[in-house]
């Protein structure tokens, strides 16, 4: 803006050395301010807009009447104030209208959330998980290691202890289970609930043998604890589990069939077990 008043002047003649220097001064103070005002990193951009807009309503007429050397005066007052008061308006106006954008898009990301997750375990849904299988199952340069477990028993814990008791347990494995493999693998996994006592791991790039692994220390790990009820009654707590991974002869769709397949037979086993089929075991 400066550059091209001092422009527009010169091609009037009407600038002076004095308006020059004046404008210099203006695109210097711009640059400064500009500056300063990425400092303020604790500040979002909606507070650095008005911080800006109520700075350049501010100097503007003030900075004009020097410019154009009227004298400092109840002309001043007449000019600047109903600037002052329209940047307050507008400031207000905006800030409502930000406001409002704001709790709109809470609340689309509220539902989004909701939408996508448990609400008693706040794992990712069935309905996540579809669609992150559709979005990798095109990703050939990776390996996908698909961990499908089922608690065993649990209808038995909700018969016995009741369906709170029940949710309570559900809650204490998942916490377990998250704690566990998002400490093992904490950018290479993905936990979904598919509903009731069944939970779905997705690894990324993470061999078959280590999945295998670690399911089973975390098996282990969740049968030498057990459960303690809300009264304080001791309950064994283990699952059955299958192990499958997509390669040059398995998709995803494949893989998740397959690991599915394998808790089938690991609760047809006798439960408390985990099989995976494609494991080469030392």
């Amino acid at each position: 803006m400066p550059i091209t008043l001092a422009l527009s002047l010169s091609a009037d003649k009407m600038l002076s050395l004095k308006v020059l220097l004046v404008l210099i001064a203006e695109a210097i103070g711009s640059l400064v301010f500009c500056e300063l005002m990425q400092l303020l990193t604790n500040l979002d951009v909606f507070s650095k807009y008005i911080i800006s807009m109520l700075m350049v309503n501010i100097i503007t007429p003030i900075e004009n009447q020097y410019k154009w050397n009227l004298v400092i005066n109840n002309q001043l007052a007449k000019v600047s104030l109903p600037i002052l008061i329209g940047s307050i308006l507008i400031t207000v106006s905006v800030c409502l209208y930000v406001t409002a954008l704001q709790r709109k898009e809470s609340l689309i990301k509220k539902l989004q959330y909701e939408t996508n997750h448990d609400n008693l375990t706040n794992l990712l849904n069935y309905r996540a998980f579809s669609n992150y299988i559709i979005k990798i199952s095109t990703d050939t340069s990776a390996v996908y290691t698909i961990l499908m477990l089922d608690l065993d028993n649990f209808k038995g814990i909700n018969d016995r202890f009741g369906h709170l008791e029940g949710n309570h347990l559900l809650e204490t494995f998942t916490a377990k289970l998250k704690h566990f493999f998002l400490d093992k693998y904490p950018t290479a996994v993905k936990i979904f609930r598919f509903g009731g006592e069944e939970f779905c791991l997705v690894l990324k790039d993470v061999s078959i043998e280590d999945a295998y692994a670690k399911i089973w220390e975390f098996e282990e790990l969740l049968t030498a604890k057990g459960y303690s009820t809300t009264t304080g009654q001791q309950v064994k707590v283990s699952f059955s589990g299958g192990v499958a991974n997509t390669d040059q002869k398995s998709n995803i769709h494949e893989a998740i069939r397959n690991a599915d397949a394998a808790v089938y037979l690991a609760k047809n086993n006798g439960r408390a077990q985990i099989i995976c089929p494609d494991c080469v075991i030392e």
